[in-house]
């Protein structure tokens, strides 16, 4: 039995290395970015269909919700080409403990701002 799972476990080490990985930019975080005070939180993530990377310089930015004062708009995700230095802040929301929820947009930090690729 002890050798079926050491064939199970090299198995998914080769098959594992070989599956494909999105691009994605660097993590940030949302130290000093604004927020909003929402009433709700927003509905889970739309599923994508990701297009082909336009270009090798490009990574992914997924869609996200944002608060318009009244309620949340989806803006898809795209492919976006970002200087070196910079790191993305994926939106979240924030609980506090007296109920109130604080969103965050996802944010550019570091670096110029990313341009759309195209």
């Amino acid at each position: 039995m002890a050798a079926f799972g050491l064939r199970l476990a090299i198995l998914g080490a080769l098959f594992g290395g070989c599956a494909p990985r999105l691009p994605v930019p660097k993590a940030g975080s949302h130290v000093g970015d604004r927020y909003v005070a929402v009433p709700y939180p927003p509905s889970p993530a739309k599923v994508e269909t990701i297009p082909s990377s336009p270009n090798e310089d490009a990574v992914w930015v997924d869609g996200q919700w944002r608060w318009n004062g009244t309620g949340y708009g989806w803006r898809p995700g795209q492919w976006v080409v970002a200087a070196e230095d910079a790191a993305y802040a994926p939106p979240s929301l924030v609980r506090l403990r007296n109920g109130e929820l604080l969103y965050y947009e996802g944010s550019w930090r570091e670096g110029s701002p990313p341009r759309p690729s195209p």
